[in-house]
């Protein structure tokens, strides 16, 4: 697999198999998140909004400090979760991102809100990190499937409509015409983010010996 041409559904689909043999516990830690939220999936009380919380934090490695603020927050300031989650609304990424601790200081955790999103309904909510972005940068500087600055994939509504657009390729691109799952892609995308990133520090260890 590489950036200089859109992967068919086979493709991705072989990848993530292999590089899922290859990091058995991200895969089981993706699992592991999603059967939990499907255990504890209504958001009306602060117990499963905890409980939630600090295992999609710990599972994807979000890096939140302060689960238990960011729990009492979705509990005490976002209404009607559940019947805007089950509606697609993207407005509740905004809304789960902000965050202020008791001394002021602010922080947005947006990678973390896709997260808690996608666990309720992995195919109407797409994963958005790092990881995700750069290898949609990397595939649209060699393949160019659509017009876009890497800013834009910090606006989720955007990044959906990015993803939406390189999946149309996917499906264009396959034998049978076969529409990849968002879980399925984003795994796929996560990947080979982390594989370029980590290529990257490579680099740039070895260069800091020469």
């Amino acid at each position: 697999i590489n950036y200089n041409k859109i992967p068919t559904f086979t493709e991705i689909i072989d990848f993530n198999n292999i590089f899922n043999k290859e990091y058995y516990h991200d895969d089981e830690n993706y699992k592991a998140a999603i059967n939990l939220t499907n255990a504890f999936f209504n958001n009306e009380n602060y117990q499963n909004i905890f409980i939630k919380v600090n295992f999609i934090n710990g599972a994807f490695k979000t890096v939140i400090a302060d689960t238990m603020g960011v729990a009492i927050r979705i509990s005490n300031n976002i209404k009607n979760i559940d019947t805007r989650l089950a509606n697609q609304d993207f407005s509740l990424i905004d809304e789960i991102s902000k965050y202020e601790s008791k001394s002021g200081k602010k922080r947005y955790n947006f990678s973390f809100a896709t997260k808690y999103c996608h666990c309720h309904y992995p195919e109407k909510f797409p994963i958005n990190d790092r990881y995700v972005r750069q290898s949609l940068v990397n595939y649209n500087s060699k393949v160019k499937f659509h017009n876009f600055k890497s800013s834009d994939l910090l606006f989720y509504e955007r990044f959906v409509e990015i993803i939406n657009l390189f999946r149309e390729k996917v499906k264009a691109a396959s034998p049978k015409s076969e529409t990849i799952k968002y879980s399925e892609l984003d795994r796929f995308l996560w990947a080979l983010g982390r594989e370029y990133f980590a290529e990257k520090q490579m680099q740039k260890n070895s260069a800091s010996l020469n």
